[in-house]
Protein backbone atom coordinates (compact mmCIF):
# COMPACT_ATOMS: atom_id res chain seq x y z
CA UNK A 1 0.00 0.00 0.00
CA UNK A 2 1.13 3.56 -1.12
CA UNK A 3 1.14 6.32 1.24
CA UNK A 4 1.49 10.27 1.61
CA UNK A 5 4.94 10.90 0.33
CA UNK A 6 5.38 8.02 -1.23
CA UNK A 7 2.26 8.28 -3.68
CA UNK A 8 3.60 11.94 -4.14
CA UNK A 9 6.81 11.12 -5.22
CA UNK A 10 5.06 8.51 -7.70
CA UNK A 11 2.38 11.45 -9.59
CA UNK A 12 5.65 13.73 -9.49
CA UNK A 13 7.31 11.03 -11.12
CA UNK A 14 5.07 10.01 -13.64
CA UNK A 15 5.25 14.13 -15.33
CA UNK A 16 8.70 14.26 -14.83
CA UNK A 17 10.37 14.50 -18.24
CA UNK A 18 13.79 15.58 -19.47
CA UNK A 19 13.39 16.73 -22.88
CA UNK A 20 16.88 17.08 -23.86
CA UNK A 21 17.58 13.65 -23.00
CA UNK A 22 14.32 12.48 -25.27
CA UNK A 23 15.49 14.24 -27.98
CA UNK A 24 18.84 13.21 -28.21
CA UNK A 25 18.04 9.61 -27.64
CA UNK A 26 15.40 10.22 -30.67
CA UNK A 27 18.20 12.06 -33.15
CA UNK A 28 20.31 9.01 -32.22
CA UNK A 29 18.41 6.14 -32.64
CA UNK A 30 16.39 7.78 -35.27
CA UNK A 31 13.01 7.43 -33.68
CA UNK A 32 9.84 9.03 -33.26
CA UNK A 33 9.49 11.32 -30.42
CA UNK A 34 6.52 10.00 -28.87
CA UNK A 35 8.41 6.12 -28.97
CA UNK A 36 11.52 8.16 -26.96
CA UNK A 37 9.24 9.25 -25.14
CA UNK A 38 7.64 5.99 -24.30
CA UNK A 39 11.30 4.90 -23.52
CA UNK A 40 11.85 7.60 -21.14
CA UNK A 41 9.10 6.77 -19.29
CA UNK A 42 10.07 3.39 -18.99
CA UNK A 43 13.33 3.82 -17.60
CA UNK A 44 11.99 5.82 -15.06
CA UNK A 45 9.78 2.94 -13.67
CA UNK A 46 12.56 0.43 -14.36
CA UNK A 47 15.23 2.97 -12.27
CA UNK A 48 12.22 3.17 -9.36
CA UNK A 49 12.10 -0.90 -9.69
CA UNK A 50 16.03 -1.16 -8.83
CA UNK A 51 16.00 1.74 -5.96
CA UNK A 52 13.34 -0.68 -4.43
CA UNK A 53 14.87 -4.05 -4.98
CA UNK A 54 17.09 -5.87 -3.31
CA UNK A 55 17.27 -8.56 -6.62
CA UNK A 56 18.98 -7.49 -9.63
CA UNK A 57 16.75 -6.13 -12.24
CA UNK A 58 17.41 -6.66 -15.95
CA UNK A 59 17.00 -3.87 -18.66
CA UNK A 60 15.37 -4.30 -22.12
CA UNK A 61 17.69 -3.00 -24.92
CA UNK A 62 15.45 0.11 -25.57
CA UNK A 63 15.48 0.71 -21.57
CA UNK A 64 19.37 0.40 -21.37
CA UNK A 65 20.02 2.54 -24.65
CA UNK A 66 18.19 5.20 -22.99
CA UNK A 67 19.20 4.97 -19.72
CA UNK A 68 22.67 5.59 -21.45
CA UNK A 69 21.68 8.96 -23.36
CA UNK A 70 20.44 9.83 -19.76
CA UNK A 71 23.60 9.29 -18.37
CA UNK A 72 25.50 11.59 -21.00
CA UNK A 73 23.35 14.01 -19.24
CA UNK A 74 25.37 13.55 -15.63
CA UNK A 75 24.18 16.92 -13.67
CA UNK A 76 20.43 15.63 -14.38
CA UNK A 77 20.51 12.07 -13.80
CA UNK A 78 22.66 12.58 -10.54
CA UNK A 79 19.55 14.93 -9.13
CA UNK A 80 17.32 12.99 -10.83
CA UNK A 81 18.15 9.84 -8.80
CA UNK A 82 18.43 12.07 -5.69
CA UNK A 83 15.11 13.69 -5.89
CA UNK A 84 13.65 10.39 -6.87
CA UNK A 85 15.20 7.83 -5.09
CA UNK A 86 17.33 9.65 -2.29
CA UNK A 87 20.34 7.93 -3.78
CA UNK A 88 22.63 7.33 -7.17
CA UNK A 89 21.74 4.50 -9.34
CA UNK A 90 24.99 3.07 -11.13
CA UNK A 91 25.36 1.50 -14.18
CA UNK A 92 28.12 -0.95 -14.28
CA UNK A 93 28.39 -3.92 -17.17
CA UNK A 94 30.06 -7.29 -16.35
CA UNK A 95 33.67 -6.88 -18.16
CA UNK A 96 33.19 -10.91 -17.91
CA UNK A 97 30.09 -10.89 -20.72
CA UNK A 98 32.03 -11.51 -23.83
CA UNK A 99 28.71 -12.58 -25.68
CA UNK A 100 27.47 -9.54 -27.44
CA UNK A 101 24.07 -11.50 -28.03
CA UNK A 102 24.25 -11.10 -24.18
CA UNK A 103 24.44 -7.78 -23.89
CA UNK A 104 22.11 -6.56 -26.80
CA UNK A 105 19.27 -8.56 -24.66
CA UNK A 106 20.20 -6.61 -21.51
CA UNK A 107 23.60 -7.59 -20.33
CA UNK A 108 23.39 -5.50 -16.77
CA UNK A 109 21.06 -5.40 -14.23
CA UNK A 110 20.69 -2.93 -11.53
CA UNK A 111 20.78 -3.41 -7.92
CA UNK A 112 19.28 -0.56 -5.69
CA UNK A 113 21.89 -0.07 -2.92
CA UNK A 114 21.54 0.90 0.72
CA UNK A 115 19.52 3.82 2.55
CA UNK A 116 23.54 4.66 3.61
CA UNK A 117 23.59 7.16 0.45
CA UNK A 118 26.20 4.65 -1.20
CA UNK A 119 23.88 3.85 -4.14
CA UNK A 120 22.86 0.94 -6.47
CA UNK A 121 24.44 -0.28 -9.00
CA UNK A 122 24.05 -2.53 -12.14
CA UNK A 123 26.54 -4.85 -13.17
CA UNK A 124 26.12 -7.94 -16.68
CA UNK A 125 23.49 -10.62 -16.34
CA UNK A 126 25.81 -12.89 -17.60
CA UNK A 127 26.60 -15.17 -14.88
CA UNK A 128 29.65 -17.57 -14.13
CA UNK A 129 29.28 -19.65 -17.66
CA UNK A 130 30.94 -16.99 -19.69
Amino acid sequence: MILGREMINIQKLRTYVNEDVVDKYATEFKLPRDTAAAHFNQLKYFLRRCSMSDQPQTPTRDIDNIWHTFLLFTSDYAEFCGVFFGKFIHHKPDRKIRNRNIISEGGVYCEGGDSSGSGGSCRGAGGDDD
